[in-house]
Order: structure tokens, then sequence, then C-alpha cells
């Protein structure tokens, strides 16, 4: 998931202007959205003039080439670049601008985008009077030919227009159903208009009067929130398909009447909740083109709701109500403003609110401005830090949280230059703390502590000065029995965010680590004794562990890699082997896994410990309770993955026999987790001759529990381990072939109820390695068999859910590798699933805080993308890239016989180069397209077509790529792409467009490490740098090195000549690395 959370993260050593700016222009981002921009605007300012030029070019791609959508988010992206700061000769550029007048006079153009240029340049021309260059922009554009009506002009029109009824019911009806067709299907044009007319005449009738509507509307937001489902629905179809589509003027307005009048409660809460949905929804959701609702509402509408829900902000009483008055409010407000249009009465009504004696309605006006920081950027310093300080330090607990989020929100959204200026009242903001936490305040303390995370989380540095004091509070609260967790853990959250952001200054507090460490492995010892444990019959209904020990593993493991070995190694390890001896087991238990999750980040430093970390576990295999020898399992385990081949080659003897005589163990949890961990201890082996004294017995007893054991999990994970013995074994598996493969085959063959599709699943798996392991000929007397046998069960999937389906997809590889051409036959049966999985997209869900529910689906990684909350489907990713690398496995070893699929293979491949949100995804893709085009030449389809949109794409993505390391695997994709078609056959334009990717790919790597060379050159500090920054820097610059290989071996073959090959030998003496090393000898 690592790369998954770079991908969103927007990490500026990665993303480059270009890859953000796409990134935020496709149509993940609401065209209003001003997420991005911050991100954007610090990658210019870090890249100085080549980032503006940068932008400028990736902008006007959009304009030019992309969708109404990623036209008016590029001016979306655009006009909050230039207000915040960036603007110059260089941006935007002579050509940019000239894309701007294009796009005023061009009736090509969508006329939204027309409208999103003139609101954009007539704001910045506003925002900067003194800038000539706005002010021409403006009067160039917005003088240009007179667009069409707006809808919403239209529509002024339509509702004044007196209609005739029609005359019967089953007429109504009939228009009526044929209205709601064209509303559905048409743009928005006269037949849309019309039909819209229509069923306003027919809904008029039934809805006489406005009041009446209002009267309506109150029922129908009631049974909207019916639990009846049939009530809900009709509900929900009347709102949706009649009275929206017909008027939605009078529609959303009474909405606005019933949040702002209705006695009860719940009603009005949930009208200002409607009210924020319809508005920001399209006619037709399925197209992102059509304008909102709220934008085809008449001016007069939006005037009254504006002045109905400002009224309401001094009036409503119920607090939950009044939070959704503010979000609604601030989400209105977002929206105006990314539209270039200022909401003043709303700016003057929260500053009248501000002054209230009323502690309700000062902590509305902060809600509003957290929810839309934006507003509050414009105003002079000496009038904003004394807004802040005053709700800082109010004499309400809600108000000063609410004023507290307001100001993380401003810093986490404005400038450097503001942040700085801001910083100073940090200090008032901690003094918010202590109060709650000697009140026992934990429903206000958590929050305050969620927020002070998040802004550590985007600006770290700000909380430098500030480190020592917040170490104590937090570390008092995360280590206090007296506060509930849910308070504890956001104290822990909060240092942990300062250890991954600030890293070096947290190593060098002595106490940090040590703090830290020491709550993290309490809480690991929190432990309960459930029986369900040992009984279970299905891991999947085992509860979890206490919500302290799991987070404890996972904080750990974060801090061990945000900081390295050297700073938590000593104090980890002056605790552990206390706890590993205690007479308590869920103490021992706990110090097991410390240990399994400290080695990845702390390789480098405990790897020459192993010696002791052994001699710490090895007691542990032989502990009285089964929980305790169950986490030496997954200790021992554990370090064989981040330890490979270290820890085996040095002491397979006791890890073999420990799990050996586990395999035997009493508990079925022990026998199941002693398998698995030998399956992490095979995947790095020590040579075969090593480990193969010890297979009888491994064999032997693995097939003991496959055969014997009465729990499922321990059968399966039984024969996942002989499949990764026989892995490792290779031919020397042969002499347990004869018994094993009858046995799988019988497996595969059984009429087995729906809970043993994971077992056939594995034994596909096991089957299908043991293939590979010993060779062509020991296996192809089966070969046919288990593929019939796989055939007939990809014939009876039939759930897309089905675990069979992804095993189904590696097995069918393995066979066909094994085979070779003799697999050709089995090809149409196995491609179409294949494709149908390579072309997965995953599901990316956007939630609010109070939405996200990590439990509802576990299969979608949470994270924080842009203040928000992006929920990702991992399994779809690991699906994809499984298919993907299948594909490379057929095309690789069926060549000419995979020429049927071998276009479409590259169709699909193709896009995946920008696929970010999988690395292996976009590796495998590099190794299938040369493949493809070989096979595409070979039997003849490699058409000029073909071969230029080929080219075309990898050139493509060689430009944007901002990954060094990948950067070179893409260019050696491109090398093989020019060896396969030769040199003649890629076009002048293509050659010259690569040649400028390369060169701009140089200039930016030769900026970056001039910059490094100034912050870790070893002769302009002294020698004074942080060693884990540095090894972090030293294996970048490696990779960069290994790119620049790549492009230097490509341009001998293009232009042995080109000056581009002297510029890649300056840039490859800009390294640091020979300074350090020429030290260490």
């Amino acid at each position: 998931m690592k790369s998954l959370k770079k991908a969103f993260s927007g990490e500026k050593e990665t993303t480059s202007v270009t890859r953000l700016i796409e990134i935020y222009c496709s149509n993940e981002y609401d065209e209003a959205s001003i997420e991005g921009v911050f991100d954007i605007v610090e990658s210019m300012q870090f890249m100085k003039r080549t980032g503006q030029v940068e932008a400028s070019r990736a902008m006007r791609k959009q304009l030019k080439h992309g969708s109404t959508h990623q036209n008016i988010r590029a001016l979306t992206l655009f006009h909050g670049c230039v207000s915040n700061g960036v603007s110059s000769r260089d941006f935007p550029d002579s050509e940019l601008e000239a894309r701007f007048r294009l796009i005023a006079s061009d009736p090509s153009y969508d006329a939204r985008v027309k409208k999103k240029l003139r609101g954009v340049l007539r704001s910045l021309n506003e925002e900067n009077v003194q800038s000539t260059r706005f002010k021409q922009l403006y009067e160039d554009c917005g003088n240009a030919a007179t667009l069409p009506q707006t809808i919403s002009l239209r529509f002024q029109a339509f509702y004044v227009v007196t209609a005739k009824i029609c005359p019967t019911e089953t007429e109504s009806t009939r228009i009526s159903n044929r209205s709601r067709r064209s509303i559905r299907r048409s743009p928005w044009n006269h037949l849309r208009r019309d039909a819209c007319y229509d069923l306003y005449k027919i809904d008029r009738a039934r809805h006489s009067s406005y009041a009446t509507m209002s009267a309506d509307l109150f029922t129908l937001i009631d049974e909207l929130q019916s639990p009846v489902n049939d009530v809900r629905s009709r509900a929900e179809k009347l709102l949706q398909d009649t009275l929206i589509p017909a008027h939605p003027d009078e529609t959303l307005q009474g909405i606005v009447e019933v949040a702002a009048t209705h006695n009860v409660e719940h009603i009005r809460s949930f009208a200002l909740v409607l009210i924020r949905k319809l508005a920001f929804q399209r006619p037709d959701s399925t197209n992102p083109t059509q304008e909102l609702w709220a934008d085809l509402l008449r001016l007069e509408t939006r005037q009254k709701i504006s002045v109905v829900l400002i009224n309401q902000l001094a009036n409503e009483q119920a607090p939950a109500v009044r939070n959704k008055l503010a979000d609604t409010l601030a989400e209105l407000a977002r929206d105006s403003l990314s539209r270039g249009q200022n909401w003043n009465e709303l700016s003057s009504a929260l500053f009248q609110c501000v002054a209230s004696d009323n502690a309700s309605i000062r902590e509305s006006a902060f809600r509003v401005w957290s929810g839309v920081p934006v507003m509050l950027l414009d105003m002079p310093m000496d009038q904003l830090k004394p807004l802040f300080e005053q709700g800082l330090q109010d004499a309400h607990v809600s108000v000063r949280l609410t004023a507290l989020k307001a100001y993380s929100s401003t810093l986490i959204d404005s400038d450097k230059s503001t942040r700085i200026q801001l910083s100073p009242l940090l200090v008032v903001a901690f003094e918010i703390l202590p109060p709650l936490a000697q009140s026992a305040d934990f429903d206000s303390l958590r929050p305050a502590l969620l927020t002070f995370t998040s802004l550590a989380s985007s600006y770290p540095s700000l909380f430098e000065s500030h480190l020592n004091n917040i170490l104590t509070f937090a570390g008092e609260i995360a280590d206090s029995s007296a506060c509930p967790f849910e308070v504890r853990q956001p104290a822990l959250e909060l240092l942990l965010s300062l250890a991954e952001g600030i890293a070096a200054s947290c190593r060098r507090n002595s106490r940090f680590s040590e703090t830290f460490i020491k709550i993290c492995l309490k809480w690991l010892s929190v432990r309960s004794t459930d029986e369900d444990w040992e009984t279970t019959e299905d891991l999947d209904d085992v509860p979890e562990e206490e919500e302290p020990a799991q987070v404890g593993e996972e904080y750990i493991d974060r801090l061990s890699t945000a900081l390295g070995g050297k700073a938590i190694l000593a104090p980890a390890f002056s605790l552990i082997p206390t706890m590993i001896a205690s007479p308590n087991w869920q103490e021992r238990l706990g110090g097991l896994m410390a240990i399994a999750s400290i080695g990845e980040g702390s390789h480098k430093q405990l790897v020459s410990e192993l010696n002791k970390v052994m001699q710490l576990i090895q007691p542990t295999f032989t502990d009285p309770h089964s929980r305790v020898r169950h986490g030496a399992c997954h200790a021992i385990g554990q370090l064989c993955t981040d330890f490979a081949e270290n820890l085996q080659e040095a002491f397979y003897d006791p890890i073999l026999k420990a799990l050996a005589t586990l395999l035997q163990d009493p508990s079925p949890r022990v026998q199941a987790h002693a398998a698995a961990a030998l399956v992490n201890f095979f995947d790095a082996p020590p040579e075969v001759e090593v480990f193969e004294p010890y297979m009888d017995g491994l064999i032997e007893r693995l097939l003991h529990l496959l055969g014997n054991s009465n729990k499922r999990y321990v059968q399966e994970q039984s024969i996942t381990t002989i499949a990764t013995v026989a892995d490792a074994a290779e031919e020397k598996f042969a002499k347990y072939y004869s018994t094993v493969m009858p046995l799988l085959i019988n497996v595969l063959g059984a009429n087995l109820g729906p809970e043993f599709r994971m077992m056939k699943g594995k034994a596909m798996e096991c089957a299908t390695l043991i293939s590979l392991a010993v060779g062509r000929e020991t296996f192809l007397p089966d070969a046919n068999k288990l593929a019939e046998l796989l055939a007939v069960i990809q014939g009876q999937v039939t759930e897309s859910d089905d675990p069979q389906i992804s095993y189904l997809i590696s097995a069918w590889a393995r066979i066909a590798g094994v085979m070779g051409g003799e697999f050709a036959p089995y090809l149409p049966s196995v491609m179409p699933p294949l494709l149908t999985a390579a072309q997965i997209k995953p599901e990316l869900q956007v939630a609010d805080d109070d939405e996200v529910d990590k439990d509802a689906n576990p299969d979608l990684e949470w994270m924080r993308m842009a203040d928000q909350n992006v929920g990702i489907q991992t399994s779809a990713l690991e699906d994809k890239n499984t298919a993907m690398e299948t594909l490379v496995v057929y095309a690789t070893e069926l060549k000419e016989h995979f020429g049927p699929f071998a276009v479409q293979a590259l169709e699909i491949a193709l896009p995946c180069l920008k696929f970010y949100f999988h690395d292996g995804v976009r590796e495998a893709a590099t190794h299938l397209i040369p493949q493809c085009a070989e096979i595409a030449k070979l039997t003849n389809q490699a058409s000029e077509e073909v071969i230029d949109t080929t080219f075309a794409n990898v050139v493509e993505a060689v430009a944007d790529e901002a990954d060094p390391t990948f950067l070179g695997v893409l260019v050696n994709c491109f090398y093989k792409l020019v060896s396969t078609f030769g040199i003649p056959n890629l076009k002048q334009q293509l050659a010259q467009t690569f040649t400028k990717a390369i060169e701009q790919q140089l200039h930016d790597l030769h900026e970056k490490r001039k910059l490094r060379i100034q912050k870790f050159g070893k002769h302009n500090n002294g020698g004074d740098v942080d060693q884990e920054d540095l090894e972090l820097v030293l294996e970048e610059e490696e990779a960069e090195n290994a790119a620049l290989d790549e492009v230097s071996a490509v341009l001998k073959i293009l232009d042995p000549q080109s000056s581009l090959l002297i510029a890649i030998g300056t840039v490859a003496q800009m390294e640091i690395g020979p300074e350090w090393e020429d030290d260490d000898e």
C-alpha cells in the first residue's frame, strides 16, 4: 500500500507539476473543488520558473485535449494558483493566454467552459486591479462572441408562461412519461426545455400553489426518512423524477423554508442535508458535463435561499441543526468562491455572528470558516490574527474547539507567508488542551487532538519548536489509563505524525523514542482471553485483537520506518526481554509482536543482532500458552520476510525444527500458523541442499494435516505450504510428486460445497506450482487432466466474488509456462476472464469524517488525501495486477501462439503505464508492451496505427514520469520498441517529442541534484546531516543513475551525436554518493 499512498499523497519528490495537474483534472474531482491547488502551488514554487512553465503547458494541454470536465477543472486550478500568489511572465505563458482567447471565440467549446473562463478572468481582474495583464485578458475574452442564453435564463422565461393544462389524466401521464425520457436522454437544448416545461405544466396542476407545495414537502421530507423501504422509495422517486425536474426553483426554495420553519428538529436537519445533496446534483447523474441544479435556479430564487439560510444562522436554536446549517453554508460558499463569485452577505453575517453574545452563534461562524477557510485568506493579517486569537481564547469550550478547526484549516490552505505570520498563535492553540485533560472532558479533547494531528500531517515543521511540550502532554495522555482509548490513540497519532514529518528533530530528542516505545509496548500487552480463539471453525469469524494491541503493532512499525533502528532499538530492547520473561502470557505475547513489528524499519541495525533476537524467541516455541506459541510462529515468520536470506541462512536448523514440531501442536491455530511461517521461510530459502534433509519430515506432517485435520483452515494452509516448499525445492520435489499430485487432483475433481471453493483455489495453486517445480517431463502426463479440471471449474464460476477466479488466472499461466505452445488450444477459454480482470478499475470512495466506516467494507483501505477520506478497493488492485502479470507470462511463453490476443492485450497495457494506484500494474505493462509488439510484428499485425499508438503512449508516459526508478523502466520499454519496430518506423515527430521529454527530465533532475548537493553535499555542511535521511537520498541517487544509463542507451541508437549525451554526463557527475563513500573508506 505504500505505492498507493505515494500516488495519492502528492509528495513533491515523486510527483511533477504535470502529473499533479493531470490527477486533479480527472473525473475523481468535482469541477468546482479547490483540491489540488495548494499541492500544485507548492510544487511550482519548489521548481521555480521551471514549475511555472510546466504548469502553463500542462493546463494548456487539459484545455486543448481534455473533456469539458477537464477544461473546467484546469480553469479552477489556474484560478487557485494565481489567487495564491503564482503569477509571473511564465504563468500564464503567452500560449496559455492564447488558448484562453481561443476558448472565448471558438464555438466548439462547451458554453460552460466559456462561462467558467469569463468568471475566472473577471475575478482575477478584480483581485489584481493593478495588473493590466488580467484586465486585457478579461476584456478580450469577455467581449468575445455572445454565447447562447444559459439554462437558468431560459427557465426564467419558461415559468412566466401561462400553460394550458392537459385535459385528461391519461394525456397528462403520457406527456409526463415522454418528458422524463427526454430529460434523461437529451442534452440541455430545446427538447429538454420543452420536456421540463411539460412536466412543469402537469405538476403545476397537481400542486396548484407554492403554499401547497411547501405543505407537501413537510410530508415528503418525513417520508424520505421512513424506515419502510416502499414509503422511502416512493418519496425519493417523487422528488427526483417529478418535483426537481419540473420546478427546481419552487422545490429547493420550499425545502429551504422547511429547514428554517419546521418545528421538528430532525425534519429541519434532514432538509439541510437534502439542500446540499440536491443543489450539487446534475439532472442526469451520468453526464458530468451538465450544469448542476443550483446553476439552473432563477437569480431571484438563489437570492431568497441565501437570505433564508443566512437569517437562520442567527435564529436556529438546536445545536445539531445549527451544525448542519453551518456545513450547508460552507459548501454553498465553497461552490460560489470556486466560480469566482464572492458571497459578501455571508461574510458580513459571519462577522456579526462572531461578535454575538450567544456562544452557539459564535461557534457557527467558526464552523463555516473551518469548512471554507479561503473566505478568510483575503483578510488583512492585523484583522485575521485577532479573530483567531479571540476564538481560541473564547470562554466556551465549543467555540474554542471550532475556532481551532478553523485556524488549522486556514493554516493548511494558506500560502507559506500566511502560515508564518499565523504560526505564533499555535502557542495559544496548545493552551486549549491541558484544561480539557484536567477536567476529563474527553469528548472535547479527542477532536482537538485530531485537529492538531491533521495540521501536523500537513505541515509538521510548524511544531518543531514546540516538540518537547507536545511530547510531554501527548505522551501523558496516551499513557494514562484514566483516559479512554479513543482519546489515547489520537494523542499518540499526533506524535507519530511528527515522527513521520520531522524525523530528524524527533531522533535528536532523546525522550521521543523512549516515550513512544514504552506506550506502544504497554498497548501490545492488552489482550483478552477469548474461548472462540481456539475453537473457531473459520478464522474470519475470530474476533480481532483488542484495539490497543492492534494499534500498538501498527505504530511501532510506522515509528521504526520513520526514525530507523538507531533511534528505537535501544529503548525497545531495554523492555522486550523483560516482557518475554514475564509470568503474564499477555506480556510475553506482546513482546513477540513487538519483535515482529520492529524489524522492517530497523533492518540495517537489527541484522547484526539476529542471534540475540533468536535467543529471545526460541524458548517461546515451547511456551505453555498456545497464544504465545502462536505469537512465536508469527514473529519468526515476519522476521523471515524482513530479513529474507540472512535469517534463513544463519538459523535454518532451529527454525525448521521448531516449526516442524509445532505442525504437531495440540492447537489447530498453532498448527496453521506454523505452516504459514514455513511459507515465509521458503519464500527466500537457503540453498536446496541445506533444507533438503528436512523435507521428508515437513511434507509428511503437512500431508497428515491435510488428510486428518478437522479444521478446514488448517487443510488450506497445509496445501499452501506444500506449494511453497515445492517452489523452493524445484526438481528435488519430484520425489513427492506421485504422492501429492493425485491428492490435489482428487480435491479439484470432488463435488464439494461452496465453503470449499477457497480450498480448491489453493489446490490449483499448489498443483500448478508443483508442475513448474518438477518440470515438463514429470508433469506432462497429468497436464491435460489438470487443464480439463480447471476448465470445468471455470465453467462453474457464476459469482464475481468467487475466490477461485484469481487462482484460476494464475494457475492457467503456470500451466502455460510448462506446456508452452501445446497450451494454445486453451487460450480461447482462459483469455476472456483474464482480459476482463486486466481492465478492472478500482473502486474509489470519498467520504466525510463522520461517514467513514472502516468495518463496513474491510476491503477498502482509507487514507487522507486533500482533506478528504479516500477509500481504495485493494482486492481489485491485486486482481488487476495478477491479470497483468499473467498476460506477461502468456506473451513471453507462447510467442506467436498468443498472436490472436496480442493487439488487444497491447491496447489494455498502454493506459496502465499511468495506473498510479499500483506500481506492479505499471511495471507489468512495461514488460507486456514490448512482448506484444514483438508478437504483433511476427504475426503481421504491426500496422502503422499500432506502431504509432504504442510509441505515442510510451513517449507520453516518459514525459510525465517523476519517479527516476520507473523512468528507467519506461525508457527501457521504449528501447525495446525501437529494437522491435526499427528506427525507420518511429515517426520523426514522435522521436522529437521523446527527445524533448528527455531534455525536460534531464533539466528537472539537474535542478533536483543541485538542491540535493546544497542540502546533503558533505563539503557544503561539514558532514553534519541526518544519517537516515542521507541513506534515503543515496538510494534515490542510485536509482537516478540507473535511469540515466537507460536514457543514454536509447539516445545512442537514436542519435549518436545528440548533445543530450553530454548533458547526461554532466547530470551524472552531480552526485553526492562518492563524497560519502570516500569518507567510509
